[in-house]
């Protein structure tokens, strides 16, 4: 898990050169309460098999290439 539902938990993502989190054939990831903004491409970005990963609950924003990508995903549930 990246991040989480308590303030503690949380992560600050940004001013990376790609993608803030990129999962790959990640399955049963989750992505959830963070701050993903100021990235040079997207903020999330996955691709391939994602069953039973999550985006969730994330403050997604002014990331350069856009700020959420999981065209090339499947089995991903994303909520904002």
């Amino acid at each position: 898990m990246i991040g989480g539902t308590s303030s503690p938990l949380r992560n600050l993502i940004r001013f990376n050169g790609g993608s803030g989190v990129t999962l790959r054939s990640s399955r049963a990831a989750a992505i959830v309460g963070n701050n993903i903004l100021n990235n040079q491409n997207y903020g999330p970005r996955a691709s391939g098999n994602c069953s039973g990963s999550m985006v969730q609950g994330n403050t997604i924003v002014a990331n350069a290439g856009g700020d959420v990508n999981l065209s090339g995903s499947r089995g991903i549930n994303y909520t904002s």
